[in-house]
Parts: C-alpha cells; structure tokens; sequence
C-alpha cells in the first residue's frame, strides 16, 4: 500500500474589534460612532507543516461583509497559489 499525500487545508478566521470613532465637527462639536472592525488571519497546513500563517492585509475598519468577501477571494485565488508555490 502507498501512504496518501497530505492534503492541504485552508482555515481563516473572522474577529471584530469594536471600535467607538470620534467624528469633530468644524464648529467644535463631536458625536461618537461605534464601528465593527473586523480582522482575518488565514493558516494553510499541509500535514503537520504549517505553508502560511498572516493576518490578511484589510481596509480600517472593516465590516462584516467585507471581511467575508477578503476570505473568500484568499481561499478562491491566493490560497491555491501559495500552495502550488511552496509544494513544488
């Protein structure tokens, strides 16, 4: 029997960072807005050795959906690079 290839996995994972953002008015006045600021880190592991392990590069703050469409696009297009790229 031959031993199987280890197949490479893809994880990310979403957490916000609630933030409350100042906004100061020209006549001197304020208000306070609370935001979602949500962060992504993606790992990739083939086997037990880890290929990519980062936070994913997203706009300040980001919302939900955002941070959504930034996991989808690095598992539909970056994450099948990165693999090719540090299997060969």
């Amino acid at each position: 029997m031959f031993a199987q290839k280890p197949t490479a996995k893809v994880s990310c994972l979403a957490t916000n960072y609630p933030e409350v953002l100042v906004h100061r008015n020209a006549d001197g006045t304020s208000r306070l807005e609370d935001v979602d600021d949500w962060r992504v880190n993606c790992v990739i592991t083939l086997g037990d050795k880890k290929l990519f392990d980062e936070a994913l590069t997203l706009p300040h703050p980001t919302p939900f959906r955002d941070a959504m469409d930034a996991i989808d696009s690095f598992r539909s297009k970056q994450a099948p690079k990165i693999i090719k790229e540090k299997t060969k």
